[in-house]
């Protein structure tokens, strides 16, 4: 079933669950003794890596089915983990801020980190992944285009990650 199959009220409601989801993320994070940015960003680029590799994978990309599904669940995926997911820790490291969590303000700083680098990529790369293909040689390239987008995000999260931890920087 293609993102387009589903009624809208399943997209509505996938949709606020993940928009309660998010802060909840980032009072879970405000909440730990001793959170590091570092370790947010090493673990966002692994699952950054992990969907361009299910993405671009040849078993997934080969089928046709696949890519389309991917085609018109990209601009959702997207928004969630480009944009959603930083204002949505952002947000809820505020709420943390205000109940004294210990590590309230390096979980606003990392979502606030994180979120000028996705809404501006968001935008680039919605231009391109999200018009339909006209061709099924343009749905591979687009594909191919969206794996690659994450497994260098994640790749440059993991190395800003690593730069952080070497100069011992937590906000």
């Amino acid at each position: 079933m293609t993102w387009e199959g589903f009624s809208k009220h399943a997209k509505s409601t996938a949709y606020w669950v993940l928009c309660l989801a998010c802060p909840a993320y980032g009072l879970l994070l405000a909440n730990l003794p001793d959170l590091r940015i570092y370790k947010v960003l090493n673990l966002l680029g692994v699952l950054w890596n992990i969907l361009g590799l299910l993405t671009i994978s040849y078993l997934l990309s080969a089928n046709e089915r696949f890519q389309l599904s991917v085609l018109r669940v990209s601009s959702f995926l997207l928004a969630i983990l480009l944009v959603q997911l930083p204002f949505g820790i952002a947000f809820g490291a505020v709420w943390a801020l205000l109940l004294h969590y210990p590590s309230a303000k390096v979980a606003f700083l990392t979502g606030s980190y994180l979120i000028w680098p996705g809404v501006l990529s968001f935008f680039l790369f919605d231009g391109f992944v999200a018009p339909r293909p006209k061709s099924p040689d343009s749905t591979r390239s687009q594909v191919s285009f969206m794996g690659g987008y994450f497994l260098l995000s994640g790749l440059l999260a993991q190395l800003c990650g690593a730069f952080l931890d070497l100069i011992d920087f937590n906000g």
